[in-house]
């Protein structure tokens, strides 16, 4: 999924981190200033950023939008309360999807016990206050595809 990983140093005046993906270049990933941050949540950029890869490798052969404006916000993120369009709604939920069967299956080996606690909470929280059954999402989402969002959801809410 993911190819080529690339830090780089940004400028000493702006002291802070960046994470990237460009749907033109599937598969790889730029870091700016990576030291900037705490491992966890490096981990999580990771994950974050080789989602976005899938998620556009996935959209090349699978159009899992039916129709998509590129600049409409209709959602809010549960998560962060970022303003989302329906295409990146979608990637949150697999983005944090994969976040946190990261922590589930794994986190114990990388982080203590607490931080993998509080990030799988954080993460749940916010699954349980998304909402799929919303009418423009039943209108504009593939019902398969769809329906492996709920399923997400169900997933985490009784993991």
């Amino acid at each position: 999924m993911l190819k080529k990983l690339i830090p780089v140093r940004g400028n000493k005046n702006v002291p802070r981190e960046s994470f990237s993906t460009n749907g033109k270049q599937i598969v790889r990933v730029v870091f700016v200033n990576p030291s900037f941050v705490n491992d966890w949540s490096l981990t999580e950029s990771l994950i974050h950023e080789a989602t976005h890869s899938f998620i556009d490798q996935l959209n090349l052969s699978f159009k899992f939008i039916r129709s998509y404006v590129k600049n409409d916000i209709y959602f809010f993120s549960p998560w962060t309360g970022n303003k989302l369009t329906i295409i990146t709604l979608v990637e949150a939920i697999f983005i944090w999807y994969s976040v946190y069967k990261f922590y589930y299956y794994n986190g114990e080996h990388f982080f203590d016990d607490i931080t993998c606690k509080n990030r799988k909470s954080w993460l749940k929280l916010g699954f349980n206050k998304l909402d799929l059954n919303n009418e423009l999402l039943k209108n504009n989402i593939d019902t398969v595809f769809l329906k492996y969002l709920i399923g997400f959801k169900e997933e985490i809410f009784y993991s």
